[in-house]
């Protein structure tokens, strides 16, 4: 198997959170490729070696955490086994072991899940992200439909989606100190029980 250029593998690291803070400041059609070598420190004839244009950069970066996140989903299909009940049960391994999955990869790419967070209606990935959520979701909400609506089920996901995503947002802005898996359980617990008593609270 070829082996990647460890040099190769910095300057595209160092183009990606460049281009992250970037991003922060200023949309991405006033980012030129001179700027964004400037802020990763490199040569502007180094980015040509990896990329054609901007976009083609912002392109990868968002293709690697999407196909992240449908592997996630995968897994998650595969340990729940397809049972609807995995989906409402707070203490279910399978779906802890998940979204524990999805904060370590918020948390690998925070500078830019800040970003894509806080504008979740004009940002294209995360709009993928929650389309594959929602198809992944009502799979699994399917038999539910002989008791509620699909109507009720599109906004009971857009309400979780919703809660998400401020959670997620506060959990960034104060340096994510709390491990991914204990974020899910306690996300799980708010989904699922609300103010309700845990099982271990006194």
């Amino acid at each position: 198997m070829k082996r990647t250029d460890p040099r190769t593998e910095r300057s595209r690291l160092a183009y990606r959170e460049a281009l992250t803070r970037l991003l922060q400041r200023k949309p991405l059609d006033q980012i030129s490729v001179s700027e964004l070598s400037k802020e990763a420190s490199l040569n502007r004839s180094t980015f040509y070696l990896h990329y054609a244009n901007v976009r083609e950069l912002l392109d990868e970066i968002e293709n690697d955490m999407l196909a992240e996140f449908q592997d996630m989903l995968d897994r998650f299909m595969e340990r729940s086994g397809g049972e609807t009940v995995a989906l409402f049960d707070p203490y279910d391994r399978a779906s802890i072991a998940t979204l524990s999955e999805l904060f370590t990869i918020i948390r690998n790419n925070a500078g830019y899940a800040a970003m894509m967070l806080a504008n979740p209606t004009e940002n294209r990935l995360l709009l993928r992200v929650l389309e594959e959520g929602r198809e992944t979701t009502m799979r699994l909400w399917r038999p539910l439909l002989e008791t509620e609506s699909q109507a009720f089920l599109d906004y009971y996901y857009s309400f979780v989606a919703g809660g998400f995503i401020g959670t997620i947002l506060n959990w960034i802005e104060e340096g994510m100190r709390m491990p991914p898996q204990d974020l899910a359980e306690l996300c799980l617990r708010f989904i699922y029980q609300g103010m309700k008593p845990g099982r271990n609270s006194r």
